[in-house]
């Protein structure tokens, strides 16, 4: 998994058709989120419709 990548740099992997590893996420803690971003995933996607999240 890559990690540090810049946005510039994960649009070029992406336009490039490289191997990226994401997480997808059903959860709404933050402290998840940020403990999932510092893994090294290439991407983060956070299901809002299917998850746990509320509406608040």
């Amino acid at each position: 998994m890559a990690t540090g990548r810049t946005s510039a740099q994960f649009i070029a992997a992406l336009r490039n058709r490289e191997e990226l590893i994401g997480y997808w996420s059903l959860l709404d803690s933050p402290i998840a989120a940020e403990r999932l971003a510092r893994v090294g995933y290439d991407y983060l996607a956070f299901d809002a419709q299917h998850g746990l999240f509320g509406y608040q």
